[in-house]
């Protein structure tokens, strides 16, 4: 399968991802795209991948949280 169509599927299925906070998807769908970027480059240059992709993972769970916790106040 080549890249394009994985890209196609992620997008497709955060799409389809329950909406925590207003905005959730489209930040999903940010991360995402971030992800692939810093994948690509990473193609090009040395860099820590999986450092720069936990920190993009990281940042959306705390959003995360951090919405979740002012909804229920």
């Amino acid at each position: 399968m080549d890249s394009r169509r994985v890209l196609e599927i992620i997008l497709e299925e955060s799409g389809a991802v329950d909406e925590r906070y207003e905005g959730y998807r489209k930040d999903l769908t940010e991360v995402v795209a971030e992800i692939v970027n810093i994948e690509r480059q990473h193609r090009l240059l040395s860099r820590n991948v999986k450092k720069e992709i936990a920190d993009q993972i990281n940042t959306l769970g705390g959003d995360l949280a951090e919405k979740l916790a002012k909804a229920k106040s």
